[in-house]
């Protein structure tokens, strides 16, 4: 396991000079994500750890020369790494007459010549088809696993980060949370990161004793809640909908995984809405199996 800690790093963008404020990084073997918002700081986090800490920062790496050139190994160790990464060119071919697809799996290539490294990925795989992109990073991840490598990689691209994969996102140039994608998306903790982690619901609902008033009717509240305004957040994959006392379908059955629509000003303000139009009745009515509330 690798510790970075990193304080009052300066970085600059187009409106303003901040610095990244107490981020630490507990990094272990296989791959980590870096995820936030544009203009977060990650680029800036990763070039800190690179600074410090002696990583490979991938994108400074430069194509020229041929592919053995670029791998600066000897023949036997370019080969097997080729074939490692299932890339069927010559070692002497020029790098300037790849392919997006094949600098990417030479850059894999790369990373396979190396031992009990650290290595930083700024997006390294974006350009690319969705599928592509989705086995190159599968094999990375099963790569540097077997050999023992630390990787912190940057992406925009939520279906890249499995459910046990370990996450920090970062906002406003400091780590706002990190842990497993699959504990944050259930549990985001604030508002702006379960927005980022995939699609969502939201309204304002109002506390008023046991029950919440939502645009749609109540539901049972918590009682540890005070009294007041909330904004309530779900996954459209946790709401049920129920039709004078029937279920849609069964209790485990996600009925809206595929279902969502654009309400606009619901009473509270609903910006978005599990039901279709043709379930807009009196009869109906739902229930949330997740929800977070937080006070406005």
């Amino acid at each position: 396991m690798l510790y970075f800690y990193i304080i009052n790093t300066k970085f600059y963008d187009e409106r303003t000079i901040e610095g990244i404020r107490h981020c630490e990084f507990f990094l272990q073997e296989g791959v980590s994500f870096l995820i936030g918002p544009s203009g977060a700081g990650k680029t800036t986090i990763l070039r800190d750890i690179q600074t410090n800490y002696q990583g490979i920062y991938l994108e400074d790496l430069v194509f020229q020369g041929t592919v053995l050139d670029f791998l600066a190994v000897d023949e036997n160790s370019a080969r097997s790494a080729l074939s490692d990464v299932e890339l069927d060119i010559k070692i002497y071919e020029q790098c300037q007459n790849l392919s997006s697809g094949q600098k990417k799996r030479v850059l894999l290539a790369k990373i396979l010549t190396e031992r009990e490294r650290l290595f930083l990925l700024d997006e390294s795989f974006s350009g690319l088809d969705q599928e592509l992109r989705l086995d190159l990073l599968n094999f990375l991840k099963k790569m540097s696993l077997e050999r023992n490598h630390k990787i912190l990689y940057v992406t925009h691209y939520m279906e890249e980060i499995a459910e046990k994969d370990y996450v920090y996102f970062v906002s406003g140039a400091k780590l706002i949370t990190q842990g497993t994608f699959g504990n944050l998306y259930k549990n985001p903790g604030v508002f702006e990161v379960g927005k980022f982690l995939g699609p969502y619901n939201h309204m304002i609902v109002e506390k008023k004793q046991t029950e919440l008033i939502t645009p749609f009717g109540t539901m049972l509240g918590k009682d540890t809640l005070e009294d007041g305004f909330y904004l309530m957040f779900f996954r459209k994959e946790d709401t049920l909908v129920f039709k004078k006392g029937t279920l849609k379908g069964s209790r485990r059955l996600k009925v809206f995984k595929q279902r969502f629509i654009h309400i606009i000003k619901k009473e509270h303000s609903v910006e978005a809405c599990f039901l279709e139009e043709k379930d807009l009745e009196d009869n109906v009515f739902f229930d949330i199996e997740l929800y977070h509330l937080w006070k406005i």
